[in-house]
Order: structure tokens, then sequence, then C-alpha cells
């Protein structure tokens, strides 16, 4: 695949109106890096800042195992064990 079809593909799956959202950020660590390895530097840092500076700003202390920018009540917030 050369770089404008994997640019192509990459913007067409996360925009399309049908598409499931990642929303862990396992996922979303591979989804950054498909953008930089295509020439997507510039969507990668919005990504980021949107994805995982969002979290912080919403005072996740570790980053969740589930979080959704658009629906904030499927972010899961692990809470600390009382050990």
């Amino acid at each position: 695949m050369t770089h404008d079809e994997a640019r192509l593909a990459l913007g067409g799956g996360l925009d399309a109106v049908k598409a499931i959202p990642p929303v862990t950020p396992y996922l979303y660590h591979h989804v950054v890096q498909a953008m930089v390895r295509c020439g997507l530097e510039e969507n990668a840092q919005r990504l980021i800042e949107d994805y995982w500076v969002g979290m912080i700003r919403r005072g996740a202390t570790p980053f969740w195992e589930l979080h959704d920018p658009e629906r904030e009540f499927l972010s899961v917030r692990r809470q600390p064990s009382s050990q």
C-alpha cells in the first residue's frame, strides 16, 4: 500500500459514520503509529492531544483502560485498591 492509499484508508476508516472508533490506549497507539508511518504527523499529534491529554484533563492518573472522548460515560476509571 502506498502512503497515499494508507492515508486515504486511515482517514476514511476513522471518519466513517458506521465505523466503531477505538476506545483503548492500546489500540489508539497503533492508530497513532500508522498515522506517523503514512505521513499524517499533525493528525497523530491532534489524536494524542485529544485522547491522552483529554484523559489527563479529566483526572486520569494513570491512564484509563477505556476512554471515549465523545462519550464520557464509557470511560473506565480504575479504582485504587484498598490494601
